[in-house]
């Protein structure tokens, strides 16, 4: 499943026991209902184990920030977990400043 817009680019693969979901482009305010309505849907499959691919994510905001770590409460609150897969650089640097490196679990 792929949903595109000018800014991001969502790519859910589900092998029927962990959902990674890629972000390619921006996760700002304008794209961020998005990304929280994709990992609601990933929650609501009953998938509990998620990854999320910040690879190709060029930018992410405050916004963007506030709905990965919703999502991280919602998967850990009901025993499940969350990963966040290969950020790029400048993505990492947000997470590091954030201290968010030390909430996710990060490969």
């Amino acid at each position: 499943m792929s949903q595109m817009s000018a800014d991001l680019q969502l790519e859910v693969h589900d092998d029927g026991a962990i959902a990674t979901v890629r972000l390619i482009g921006e996760l700002d305010i304008s794209t961020a209902e998005r990304v929280r309505n994709c990992f609601g849907e990933v929650f609501a499959s009953g998938r509990r184990r998620l990854v999320v691919d910040l690879s190709q994510l060029d930018f992410i905001d405050s916004t963007g920030l506030g709905v990965m770590v919703a999502a991280l409460k919602r998967f850990r609150s009901d025993g499940g977990e969350m990963t966040v897969a290969d950020p790029a650089p400048r993505v990492r640097k947000v997470f590091e400043l954030t201290r968010l490196d030390t909430e996710f679990s990060m490969t």
